[in-house]
């Protein structure tokens, strides 16, 4: 699908470019990236703004009719027109793709999304936190072996930080909400 910008948007809404800019900013419009250019994705960002499809399904008015300016005008209008068919069709398939990952489940509310990565990264700082209860362990290696004890002792800690947020983005990845609640969580004391 062709990315609109926030203007093109807002005409093909009938809206001002403001309200489109007030959607993106809250969110409720994502713009998307595509060869180097940021815009809108419109068939996701109706979906988003909750616009009636029924009337894209239904064909819209997309009819033109003749206007007899000569061959060359009627040429032009029929390019366009058929230009115009493709991007409803584009359009349409969009929406359906769409529609089909949301009853997958593939698709998910933006705060259901925003919610557990918020829980995601806060069992991730928990265990940034933990390092501090780890200060024996390390002090003890810097005894016995010096700068490389320590260095190991680090190694260590970096690789176990590692693993909880892999583990805790690998949850998110697959929808997953932490089902114990982060204080009870045994990894992170």
């Amino acid at each position: 699908m062709e990315l609109m910008s926030q203007a093109d948007y807002a005409r093909h809404r009938g809206v001002t470019r403001q309200a489109i800019s007030k959607a993106v900013g809250a969110g409720k419009i994502v713009l998307r990236e595509e060869n180097g250019k940021k815009g809108i994705d419109p068939a996701e960002a109706d979906r988003a703004l909750g616009m009636n499809v029924q009337r894209v399904l239904a064909g819209g008015d997309d009819e033109a009719q003749p206007n007899g300016y000569g061959a060359q005008r009627e040429t032009q209008q029929a390019t366009g027109l058929t230009r115009a068919r493709t991007a409803t069709e584009v359009y349409k398939a969009r929406l359906a793709e769409l529609e089909y990952n949301e009853r997958l489940g593939k698709l998910r509310p933006l705060e259901q999304t925003e919610a557990a990565a918020a829980q995601c990264m806060e069992v991730v700082l928990r265990a940034f936190t933990g390092i501090v209860g780890r200060a024996e362990e390390l002090t003890a290696r810097a005894t016995k072996d010096g700068v490389p004890g320590m260095r190991a002792g680090l190694r260590d800690v970096v690789r176990d930080l590692r693993k909880v947020a892999a583990r805790e983005f690998e949850k998110l990845g697959a929808g997953e909400l932490p089902d114990v609640a982060i204080e009870d969580r045994e990894d992170l004391k």
